[in-house]
């Protein structure tokens, strides 16, 4: 009789584990159903996660420049633009030898069709560009300040210009200021209470999303253009 209530008691107690086991994956699953609207496994935008590279000069463009030891002068676009647009799928060129001034296009940013246009920051000769962006874009988006670098000109006008630019702590308040301004850009072009607004902002703490123009309609982006590049100069 006791041989008996000990297996009883043991499958009774086997079959409540595998119960709990059951209820446990179930709440697991329900929870992992991604909400309409909601971010899943967002990564937030903000002054702490833009990387600030010391040693260049960065521009209100949302460019960086760096003198090499030849004089030489390699350009390419700040940790804020890339974290903004995602990844990128195709650069737009001027070739080797055309001259620029600040201020100026000197290249097109493109994700999926959308694009935005980059205004150089100092004035020169385009003596080479990086030739491996054509086929891989997206090493702007893994190393903005090494292997994404853009271009490499001959400045004109090198000890005037960097007037006009920043180095790491200003530049830094800056940064601090463009995802303000972001921010509350968003806020006017999407409108907050919309589905579109709720892809943009984190729920907890309600900062921005990483690459948050990434799955932007044109319309955006053509916007982005005018409020963050198109001001610059």
């Amino acid at each position: 009789g006791r041989t008996g209530l000990w297996v009883f008691l043991f499958a009774l107690a086997a079959l409540t584990g595998i119960l709990v086991l059951l209820i446990f994956g179930a709440k697991r699953k329900i929870r992992s159903i991604p909400v309409p609207g909601a971010v899943v496994d967002a990564h937030p935008l903000n002054e702490g996660t833009v990387n600030v590279m010391k040693g260049v000069y960065f521009d209100k463009s949302h460019t960086w420049s760096y003198m090499e030891k030849d004089g030489n002068v390699r350009i390419g676009i700040d940790d804020f633009l890339q974290h903004v647009t995602g990844t990128l799928t195709k650069i737009k060129f001027k070739e080797p030898g055309d001259h620029v001034r600040r201020g100026e296009k000197i290249f097109t940013i493109i994700r999926n069709g959308k694009q935005i246009d980059i205004h150089s920051p100092i004035s020169g000769i385009i003596r080479e560009r990086n030739v491996s962006l054509i086929e891989d874009s997206s090493a702007i988006n893994r190393e903005p300040f090494g292997d994404g670098w853009v271009y490499l000109i001959e400045p004109v006008n090198w000890e005037k210009e960097i007037r006009f630019m920043f180095m790491s702590e200003k530049y830094q308040e800056w940064i601090k200021d463009e995802i303000l301004r972001l921010r509350e850009f968003f806020g006017i072009v999407l409108r907050p209470g919309k589905p579109a607004y709720s892809q943009v902002i984190l729920q907890d703490g309600g900062e921005l999303v990483d690459n948050v123009l990434s799955d932007m309609e044109p319309e955006v982006w053509e916007e982005f253009q005018r409020n963050f590049i198109d001001k610059s100069v």
